[in-house]
């Protein structure tokens, strides 16, 4: 069964992006860029994103985690501010 983790990142200094790719270009794909599905929009703000990521299960979510450090956020790096608002 399907396991999603949804997040929002939203730049510190309140920063507006035009688009999901001028996004990326500052702060990377945070945790799109694999092989699972995955969706990305800006927030209304549009000084952040909201992400979907889709794995086959909680041990792929768990082990892709595993990759990034927590405290930095998926990818987003430092500048930003993320918050988990649902996994399962």
């Amino acid at each position: 069964m399907a396991f999603v983790k949804n997040f929002t990142i939203t730049s510190d200094a309140g920063t507006v992006y035009a688009d999901t790719d001028a996004w990326i270009a500052a702060h990377g794909p945070c945790g799109t860029g694999h092989d699972f599905p995955s969706t990305m929009v800006l927030t209304e703000a549009k000084t952040g994103v909201i992400v979907n990521l889709t794995y086959e299960d909680e041990a792929e979510c768990v082990a892709h985690e595993a990759e990034a450090i927590e405290a930095e956020g998926p990818g987003s790096g430092a500048g930003t501010t993320w918050v988990i608002n649902s996994r399962g």
